[in-house]
């Protein structure tokens, strides 16, 4: 089962802000939601095996982008 587009457009809010409250707010309708509501149904969100798998693929990933640059940045620095 894939992860539906509110899913995904959450799991990259909550990678650019850090924080999965704002990053619900920002993926769904929750004009009438309370913030109890809201923060409970990001925590929920977060660990949904799906999301929190993609949430980590997409962490590791950049990780080794941004190692990668590092080692090019460092070799290009000391040669």
């Amino acid at each position: 089962m894939a992860l539906t587009e509110k899913q995904q457009d959450f799991c990259f809010k909550y990678l650019e802000f850090g924080n999965a409250t704002k990053a619900y707010k920002q993926a769904y309708d929750c004009e009438n939601m309370g913030a109890d509501t809201i923060k409970n149904e990001a925590s929920k969100l977060l660990k949904h095996s799906k999301v929190a798998q993609t949430i980590n693929k997409i962490q590791k990933q950049a990780r080794i982008k941004n190692n990668i640059n590092l080692d090019t940045q460092t070799k290009n620095y000391l040669e």
